[in-house]
Formats: C-alpha cells, sequence, structure tokens
C-alpha cells in the first residue's frame, strides 16, 4: 500500500551527446519499495574521444511532498579504455 511521500518512479539514465544511451527505471507504485530503493545503471560506451560527451540524470518522485536523496548515497565513476 502507499502513503504519503512514498516512492512511486525512480529513473537513473546516461545520455550520450544528449540523446538516452542507457536508462534504469523502478515503478514503485503498490510496492514494498517506499522510502528506499538501490538502482544503478551500467554501460559500454564508445566515444569519439574528441566531441562525444556523457550526462547522467536521476529521476525520484514522491506521491506527494519531496524525497531526499542523502549525498554520501550517490556515486558516480567512468573510466577509459584504449589507447592514449
Amino acid at each position: 500500500s502507499s502513503s504519503t511521500d512514498d516512492l512511486t518512479e525512480f529513473r537513473i539514465a546516461l545520455y550520450k551527446n544528449g540523446s538516452a544511451y542507457e536508462m534504469t527505471y523502478t515503478n514503485g507504485r503498490n510496492s514494498d519499495y517506499h522510502n528506499w530503493v538501490n538502482q544503478s545503471v551500467h554501460a559500454i560506451v564508445s566515444m569519439n574521444g574528441s566531441s562525444d560527451y556523457l550526462e547522467a540524470y536521476l529521476l525520484n518522485q514522491p506521491d506527494s511532498g519531496t524525497t531526499t536523496i542523502q549525498v554520501t548515497e550517490r556515486n558516480f565513476g567512468a573510466f577509459r579504455l584504449g589507447a592514449n
């Protein structure tokens, strides 16, 4: 069952050059998630090395009111594979 401020939707998205590349989605409606979600998105992205860029977006949507994501619980990491 849902109560006020329960998390109803949670998404993490990676965009490459302004277009959606990889996304993960959790629908918390009528579930046991309520106020806690552990979620991640992973991708191997080919990039040209000069003009390609990545962006990361997060959406957390409650039934009503607001939700908070603790700074200590958000992480982003990336690394480069290939020749210099």
